[in-house]
């Protein structure tokens, strides 16, 4: 268990509207960790504490998994990029290609040949 600063108070009130009570409280809260989270539950033995621990403890699995897979999806989403980026400078290098071509066949002599 650990005691929030001010700034992650204010940052967790921000996100969670159902915490407006706590946003002008003079203390700042405690969390747990996933571990503390395991250790209150090997406490605790009331029915309703081992509720709220497992509940708890899937948040976390939850959480992880969400990890896993937006990791995954930014991975993915990098190698798209870098992928587009080689196309996107081989489609422009072969406009210019086109462009000093079609300038190169506008430029008229002026005077006579010799």
């Amino acid at each position: 268990m650990f005691q929030l600063n001010s700034g992650e108070k204010d940052q967790l009130v921000a996100k969670c509207d159902w915490l407006e009570s706590m946003k002008h409280s003079p203390t700042n809260p405690y969390a747990f960790t996933e571990q503390g989270i395991y250790m209150l539950a090997s406490v605790l033995k009331s029915s309703k504490a081992v509720e709220v621990n497992i509940a708890i403890i899937r948040t976390f699995k939850r959480l992880r998994e969400f990890t896993h897979h937006y990791n995954a999806l930014a991975k993915e989403l990098i190698t798209v990029d870098r992928k587009h980026e080689k196309h996107y400078r081989e489609l422009k290098q072969a406009l210019d290609d086109l462009v000093a071509e079609a300038q190169a066949a506008n430029v008229a002599q002026i005077g006579f040949l010799t």
